[in-house]
């Protein structure tokens, strides 16, 4: 069974102006943490996504929005 192909980062600093960089702190087993511009909720937060199918172990990341 699989896990979670996204999560919710709630920050108001998002926003359609920003780029925000997605660093995994571990293995993804060969998998792609993204967003895109779409998955950002302005001044609520922004979604970040793995590649299909979700893994079944967490993964670990750090986020990093610049203006």
């Amino acid at each position: 069974m699989g896990g979670l192909e996204s999560v919710k980062i709630l920050t108001t600093e998002a926003n359609a102006n920003v780029k925000i960089y997605i660093t995994p702190k571990g293995p993804t087993q060969g998998k792609t943490l993204y967003y895109n511009e779409s998955d950002i909720d302005p001044g609520v937060g922004f979604k970040v996504k793995i590649e299909a199918p979700a893994l079944d172990k967490d993964v670990e990341f750090n986020w990093l929005i610049m203006k």
